[in-house]
């Protein structure tokens, strides 16, 4: 394999009503979803500009991979698997190291001003780090990044996710096993009026 990394992109489909609830109660589903659109877009082509491998997981799995053909182009996609964020994203991690790559990072679809340099900087803290973190303004992450030898799936499990101590409990299970934690620089979600400056 040339690239031992890879990205695992989590795009839900930018239908009217599915994305951003809480942006939508502010400025209305059309719109709302206007702005997911426009900001997975922007994360899609950062990943793809990082010339690190694309893997986008999606959601709904209903929605099926012609949808997201027809909306970001020709790309690997997969459906998301598993009951809860959690375990979705411990599938993704476990399908795309059972693909043989040795690194990978997760990243959402909703926030603003990722630059490749994001993912190519994760890529190089895997190298002395076991595990790599963005947090969050609101008390979760935006990214997180594993090597496959010191995958931790616990981090994804008995976690209330969409809450303030996301971060916290995942660092305290890194912590716990000994993991080396790197941490990229804090970002903010853009899941209200506020967070996108409207």
């Amino acid at each position: 394999m040339k690239h031992k990394t890879a990205v695992i992109l989590f795009f839900k489909y930018p239908q009217p009503g599915r994305v951003k609830k809480r942006l939508s109660r502010q400025i209305g589903k059309n719109k709302a979803a206007c702005i997911y659109r426009g900001l997975a877009e922007a994360i899609y082509n950062a990943a793809v500009k990082s010339r690190i491998p694309v893997h986008v997981f999606y959601s709904p799995a209903a929605a099926g991979e012609e949808l997201f053909k027809q909306w970001l182009g020709p790309g690997v996609y997969m459906p998301q698997q598993g009951k809860g964020l959690g375990a979705r994203m411990e599938n993704a991690f476990r399908r795309i190291f059972n693909k043989g790559y040795s690194k990978a990072m997760i990243m959402g679809g909703d926030i603003q001003n990722i630059t490749p340099e994001y993912f190519i900087l994760t890529s190089k803290l895997l190298d002395t780090n076991d595990v790599v973190l963005g947090p969050a303004m609101d008390g979760g992450y935006y990214l997180i990044g594993f090597n496959r030898e010191t995958f931790l799936q616990s981090v994804f499990r008995e976690i209330k996710w969409s809450t303030q101590g996301v971060l916290e409990k995942t660092m305290d299970k890194i912590t716990k096993y000994g993991l080396k934690a790197a941490f990229l620089p804090a970002m903010c979600d853009a899941d209200t009026a506020e967070d996108l400056g409207m």
